[in-house]
């Protein structure tokens, strides 16, 4: 798979853990020069129930909404430990969560200034250029 793109669906999205220890699922669109370009990855989180014998799996963004153009970005090869397919089941679950979250509202837009942005509730955060920590702006609460 060199410099590749991805067609059949069910083939395309994959589940990496990553060498900082990272569980993703996520669609793979190319593999490319040691890098993947992937799309809408997802943080798998389980929790085990080990009286009930099951386990609860929870996804949640890798990436923050809004930030990656297409919420895709690539992947370096040398930071994935190793892949496996994925079952059809979770195929399902996670193409309807993406889905889903398509489906949201687009994140509201305030005015901001080029040191600025909108963060995950709506609010204005300001960079701060004197330290690399970010400080909420309480003025548009």
């Amino acid at each position: 798979m060199n410099n590749e793109e991805v067609k059949d669906p069910y083939t395309k999205i994959k589940y990496f853990r990553l060498v900082n220890g990272d569980n993703i699922i996520t669609e793979v669109k190319r593999v490319y020069k040691g890098k993947l370009s992937i799309a809408n990855p997802m943080v798998i989180a389980i929790d085990p129930d080990f009286e009930a014998g099951k386990q609860t799996i929870y996804m949640h963004l890798w990436m923050p909404q809004g930030i990656a153009k297409g919420n895709q970005c690539n992947l370096n090869t040398k930071d994935i430990i190793f892949s496996a397919e994925v079952e059809n089941d979770i195929i399902e679950y996670y193409t309807g969560t993406i889905k889903d979250l398509a489906e949201e509202d687009p994140p509201v837009i305030a005015e901001k200034k080029p040191n600025e942005y909108v963060d995950g509730d709506k609010k204005v955060v300001k960079f701060s250029r004197d330290t690399k920590s970010t400080i909420k702006d309480t003025n548009n609460s």
